[in-house]
């Protein structure tokens, strides 16, 4: 559920339902990996 007032951002070219990034179980350190720009390259696919 969004809030009304909420703030929806789409990272470009994601493409909807992307597999890549829907079926991958968090791992430890993982939004630490999202933050520094280490788990998506410039085209918003999963580094490996």
């Amino acid at each position: 559920m969004v809030p009304e007032f909420a703030t929806i951002t789409y990272m470009g070219d994601a493409g909807q339902d992307n597999d890549e990034v829907i079926n991958e179980s968090p791992y430890e350190g993982m939004t630490d990996d999202i933050r520094n720009g280490n788990f998506f390259d410039q085209n918003y696919r999963r580094q490996k």
